[in-house]
């Protein structure tokens, strides 16, 4: 804790808390499950039991009948229309539901794909009613190599879940628990409404190495995953994930259980993206687009080593968004906090992160406790995406007052400005460390003033500012800086590599050793992203659909926090 003294009396300027991590996750062990067949469909324990190819009714059979230690298994290239319910189970071991040609599908680590489909079976909704729906207290279940979709087609009415869990359970302890989306395909058709792939609304939900696509709407959001009412922890790892509206969400529905926020969320190794044809298309297939991943309410979440890429101004513009709301006045509890962004790609879209994006008077517990480092921008454009082309957008209000956001050693390029913040109010202990950011037409605004420097003693309390480089631009007369501020050409910064046009480049943005921003920052490393190892690892296996955790990288769980800057320097107000 650090004090300044000014002539007015004593100001006071404060580190920011860094967030807490996820404190439990998901073990994705395989079990060990019976080997032998069961007797016949419906009798037997800790056996197999083989659905016939295309027996929808024998398939809620075999459900009805699984117990702990049983595996169903389906015909690979066939399909089970209808809508099946998961009954309430107690096990401690697992019931699997798998496809007959799992042997042939991809490894685990390893993403399937459309490709994969003929080596699954396929469970298809025929209405607007879920594929799958999880009752109160079914518990244990593991599905691997299947494909989900619907074969209901309409614009006017929609499919609301493919695979729906405890959405409206009011218990906590009645939630569906130990779920476990293995190498799945779920995905809605290019015609029709699917509001939602697959609901999170339980208790310890993984969802690994599996496509979701094809998840739209026209006349509201839609998410791939989607969770408003479980309790956590959370899963998602290695799989492609392509919806119109917001591609993850953690809430955006008041909770049906007491005081519940979703907790303890390790989001990695994803490549998450929108289909760019959609921009182009028109009514009835006109589908709502939003941001590639939102937060409402959700706490303790690390989100790592994942590419989101591809989206563009339309019903909201911005990669990421993450703001505490109280969605319709029945969840006070509701609050983003304890939030890690790392090693992340985010590029082609309008604007890349928001905090606590002004939403008065549904805001809950003020956002709190964010690090967003390590991560790298490239082409936020308003040219090219519409939208406001800012790296951040960093929004205030003077009753729920956000506080502690540390935003350290990123590099972005954008064509309007790197932060802009203000609506109202203040931002408490807001640290802008060691990032390179492109100038753009303004480098930081704020609000109504006129500089940078009147920008965050306007609208951050006791902030921490040190070494950021703004590049394309030798200080133009936009006004004031605070002190600690380096300004250079994109050649003079010497990245190892760059070519294109701003802000949309492509190259090795790592720096050279003669670079004046090599080892130069308030830690020691370099100024801009630093661990180009653990990005280039984490965001290559996203894209490739492998999942390669990098020695050292929070992909193989040894994900440090830094430390406070050891030079400080304090600009209050």
């Amino acid at each position: 804790m650090l004090f300044l003294f000014a002539d007015l009396g004593s100001v006071f300027a404060q580190v920011p808390i860094q967030p807490t991590l996820p404190q439990k996750t998901v073990s994705l062990t395989l079990p060990a499950q019976g080997t032998s067949t069961c007797p016949t469909l419906t009798t037997g324990s800790n056996c197999i039991r083989n659905v016939p190819a295309g027996d929808d009714t024998s398939l809620q059979k075999a459900i009805n009948a699984a117990t702990c230690g049983d595996t169903i298994v389906l015909a690979a290239g066939s399909t089970y229309s209808g809508n099946f319910t998961i009954p309430s189970t107690s096990c401690s071991g697992w019931i699997e539901i798998v496809s007959s040609a799992l042997s042939s599908l991809p490894s685990p680590g390893v993403r399937v794909s459309p490709a994969n489909a003929s080596n699954m079976p396929n469970i298809s909704t025929p209405n607007t009613s879920a594929a799958f729906q999880f009752l109160p207290n079914s518990n244990h279940w593991r599905l691997m190599g299947l494909e989900i979709t619907t074969s209901y087609v309409s614009t006017t009415n929609c499919v609301y879940y493919l695979v729906a869990t405890g959405e409206t359970v009011s218990e906590q302890s009645q939630l569906p628990a130990y779920l476990i989306f293995d190498r799945i395909y779920v995905h809605g058709l290019s015609t029709t409404n699917t509001q939602h792939g697959i609901g999170m609304d339980a208790q310890s939900v993984g969802i690994v190495d599996s496509y979701c696509d094809g998840i739209h709407h026209n006349g509201a959001d839609s998410q791939c995953f989607f969770a408003y009412n479980g309790s956590g922890p959370f899963l998602i790892q290695n799989n492609f994930i392509q919806a119109a509206g917001e591609n993850i969400m953690f809430g955006g529905a008041d909770p049906s259980i007491t005081n519940l926020v979703p907790s303890d969320i390790t989001i990695v190794g994803n490549l998450v993206q929108k289909d760019l044809a959609w921009r182009r298309q028109a009514a009835p297939y006109n589908w709502v687009v939003k941001n590639l991943f939102e937060l409402k309410n959700a706490q303790r979440l690390l989100l790592d080593g994942n590419v989101f890429q591809d989206t563009w101004a339309a019903g909201q513009s911005v990669a990421l968004i993450m703001r505490s709301v109280n969605q319709s006045g029945a969840c006070p509890q509701c609050v983003v906090q304890d939030i890690t962004v790392t090693h992340n790609i985010i590029q082609h879209a309008p604007l890349g992160i928001a905090l606590a994006a002004y939403n008065a008077p549904y805001i809950a517990v003020p956002t709190g406790r964010v690090l967003i480092q390590n991560n790298l921008f490239n082409d936020i454009s308003s040219t090219n995406w519409g939208g406001r082309g800012w790296l951040f957008q960093l929004s205030s209000d003077p009753t729920f007052i956000p506080h502690d956001w540390i935003i350290d050693h990123n590099t972005g390029f954008e064509d309007q400005s790197g932060a802009y913040l203000g609506d109202r109010g203040t931002i408490n202990n807001l640290q802008f460390t060691n990032n390179i950011f492109n100038y753009g037409s303004a480098g930081i605004r704020g609000n109504g003033v006129g500089s940078a420097l009147e920008a965050l003693k306007t609208f951050a309390s006791g902030y921490t500012y040190n070494d950021m480089v703004f590049i394309n631009s030798t200080r133009n007369a936009m006004g004031t800086f605070p002190a600690r501020t380096h300004w250079n050409t994109v050649t003079g910064v010497e990245f190892t590599t760059i070519s294109g046009t701003s802000p949309n480049y492509s190259g090795n943005f790592q720096l050279t050793n003669s670079s004046p921003y090599y080892h130069a920052g308030t830690d020691g490393k370099d100024i801009g992203l630093w661990d180009w190892n653990c990005l280039n690892n984490d965001s290559t296996a996203a894209v490739a659909g492998k999942f390669v955790p990098g020695p050292g990288c929070a992909l193989s769980g040894d994900l440090l926090l830094p430390q406070p800057p050891t030079e400080l320097s304090f600009e209050v107000h």
